[in-house]
């Protein structure tokens, strides 16, 4: 029973570490791809649809990780 609480304290510690750093990676690089008068800059239509397709995917496992996480870390106290 201990060891299956630790796993739950060890997950739900690291699992909404892992969707800040994702939310904050996909914050960083779309804050790099703006010009000076704050408009996105793409090489193509494909890239563009591609990335925004993968950043809002991406933003999405970030707030499941960093719920599911702290669902986690209140389950032992229950």
């Amino acid at each position: 029973m201990m060891n299956w609480i630790l796993t739950t304290q060890i997950t739900g510690g690291v699992a909404p570490t892992a969707g800040v750093e994702i939310r904050y990676f996909i914050s960083r690089r779309k804050f790099n791809r703006r010009t000076i008068a704050g408009s996105e800059v793409f090489k193509s239509y494909e890239k563009a649809r591609l990335t925004h397709f993968s950043e809002r995917f991406g933003r999405l496992v970030g707030l499941i990780l960093i719920l599911g996480g702290l669902v986690l870390l209140l389950i032992p106290l229950f």
